[in-house]
């Protein structure tokens, strides 16, 4: 007798989109939502929140399709922060092994966006570990605040920015193509100028809220090459 029983079928991964010409999403940050770092324990109940910019003006959490590690996870929820600014939290998929893991998401008819990794158990040798990119003509010329404009020194907190001035970036590039580097945390450009009568681009990006005020390196990549460090202090 079968007419009492039931089967479900249960599936961790996205399935990729069909071809579409709507316009990826672009992450903007990720944190853990406790801590507000980029850092995730197993033995936590793990959450992780997602800043991201999408053209749409619909989505809802039925919409949007976040990806940590090869997983999917549905959004607890999803909110719009404003303009084409969005905001969703998602419980941390169980099963992910300790190291760095990208995250990233995708819309119900977008390709993928960009990623950002989010680290889980790391090691101490892990903590430090970054992508080996090569040397190149890039270099950073000044770091400020975001909001102050104090040289060489960034306010931690909620909302908090880094903001660079960068010579040697192709005069193609894009926002999505620079990545800032604030040790070994990854920050997408939120922000890329066309260049100052000095050839100087300025380049903008969101700090993790939960960031330690402490001494870091900062550098930015583009096109697989990245410029040279440069000392930056947290408070």
């Amino acid at each position: 007798m079968i007419d009492h029983r039931a089967h479900v079928t249960c599936h961790r991964r996205w399935p990729d989109p069909q071809e579409t010409d709507e316009a990826p999403p672009y992450l903007v940050s990720v944190e853990n939502t406790a801590t507000h770092s980029r850092e995730f324990s197993t033995t936590d109940d793990s959450y992780i929140a997602i800043w991201f910019k999408s053209p749409r003006r619909d989505l809802t959490a039925a919409h949007v399709f976040p990806r940590i590690g090869p997983y999917g996870a549905h959004p607890v929820f999803v909110q719009s922060t404003g303009g084409d600014g969005w905001h969703l939290n998602a419980k941390l998929p169980p099963g992910l092994p300790p190291g760095w893991h990208a995250v990233t998401l995708r819309t119900a008819h977008s390709p993928w966006a960009n990623s950002v990794r989010i680290g889980l158990d790391l090691s101490p040798g892990e903590r430090l570990a970054r992508p080996a990119a090569a040397p190149s003509h890039l270099h950073i010329a000044i770091v400020t605040d975001g909001k102050t404009w104090e040289r060489n020194l960034v306010h931690t907190g909620v909302q908090s920015a880094i903001s660079l001035w960068v010579s040697g970036l192709p005069e193609n590039a894009a926002a999505g193509d620079v990545t800032i580097w604030l040790s070994e945390n990854d920050l997408p450009a939120i922000f890329l100028s066309e260049p100052d009568p000095q050839g100087l681009r300025q380049i903008n990006a969101m700090l993790p809220a939960g960031a330690p005020p402490a001494s870091y390196t900062v550098s930015v990549s583009a096109g697989g090459s990245a410029s040279e460090n440069v000392s930056v202090k947290l408070v």
